[in-house]
């Protein structure tokens, strides 16, 4: 299966964590960040996928990721 995963946080411009923040890739599959503004997406499709967080009293970012294959 092509898949890999996706981690990261979301912060905001001051570099604070964002707790709450729905993050999602392609919006096949989605997680919601921890107290310290960590997510991991498992089991994501290989091949160009649409990262974007989100959350209410924040503006959105979204970008474009090149997943590979077993990849993180």
């Amino acid at each position: 299966v092509n898949e890999g995963t996706i981690y990261g946080y979301v912060t905001d411009s001051d570099e604070n964590p964002i707790e709450g923040a729905t993050v999602s890739a392609s919006g096949i599959v989605t997680g919601v960040t921890d107290y310290n503004g960590y997510y991991e997406l498992l089991n994501v499709p290989a091949g160009l996928v649409y990262l974007s967080a989100t959350k209410d009293g924040y503006n959105s970012e979204s970008a474009m990721v090149d997943l590979v294959e077993g990849t993180s």
